[in-house]
């Protein structure tokens, strides 16, 4: 069983329990393979099945959460890990919290990529070996969004867009923009750095995969 699968079947579990729905039924392909999108025909890690009222609107909006709940989860448990093991890529150099412009994210994220790599270089080895095996299990399938999560998400995504513009609003007229913005800044940077972690991780396996591929080749045709 693939830790990463179970984070990502039971953060749609918790997330659906949180948001009112009902669980119909609940399933992991490590336990019960040959899991089938009757939709799509697309292979799942898992599945969960759950039914919620048509009229509350709360349930209705939460579906956006819960198609999404792997990456939030995952990224979560990743940046914990990072900050238990390793230690905290937003406490050892100044990162401004002004994300206005274009300019300035960039620089915020560029800002604490080289914070991550600092960190990395000085960490105890054990600690950072840790880290990657926790990264790796988790990242090898959590992640990995079915077309059903992400049509989950889309039926969701208007009502939370509203709700977050009202919530936005709202802390303006009370005067916690600097909040908002540092609460935004501090998840925006942190995904997207997760992000580019991952995509350099996935490559370098997909290289490692594709050498023992051809060391394979080469010993059968000995």
């Amino acid at each position: 069983m693939i830790i990463g699968e179970v984070i990502h079947e039971l953060s749609h579990l918790v997330v659906a329990i949180i948001f009112g729905h009902k669980i119909v039924s609940f399933h992991l392909a490590s336990i019960e393979p040959h899991l089938i999108d009757n939709d799509s025909g697309e292979a799942l890690n898992g599945e969960v099945i759950s039914k919620f009222n048509q009229n509350n609107g709360y349930a209705k909006m939460g579906r956006y959460f819960i198609g999404l709940a792997p990456v939030f989860a995952c990224s979560l448990i990743i940046g914990l890990s990072f900050k238990r093991l390793i230690g905290s890529p937003f406490t050892i150099t100044s990162i401004t919290t002004n994300i206005s412009s274009f300019s300035n994210f960039m620089k915020t994220i560029i800002h604490l990529m080289k914070n991550v790599v600092y960190l990395s270089f000085h960490a105890n080895f054990f600690s950072l070996v840790l880290f990657l095996i926790i990264f790796i299990l988790i990242s090898i399938s959590g992640f990995n969004l079915s077309t059903l999560d992400f049509k989950t998400s889309i039926h969701g995504m208007p009502r939370c867009a509203i709700l977050l513009t009202i919530l936005l609003f709202l802390m303006s007229l009370i005067g916690l923009q600097k909040v908002a913005q540092y609460l935004i800044c501090k998840l925006l940077t942190g995904f997207v750095v997760l992000i580019c972690l991952l995509i350099i991780f996935l490559s370098m396996l997909d290289i490692v995969f594709k050498i023992i591929e051809v060391i394979k080749v080469k010993q059968m045709f000995k």
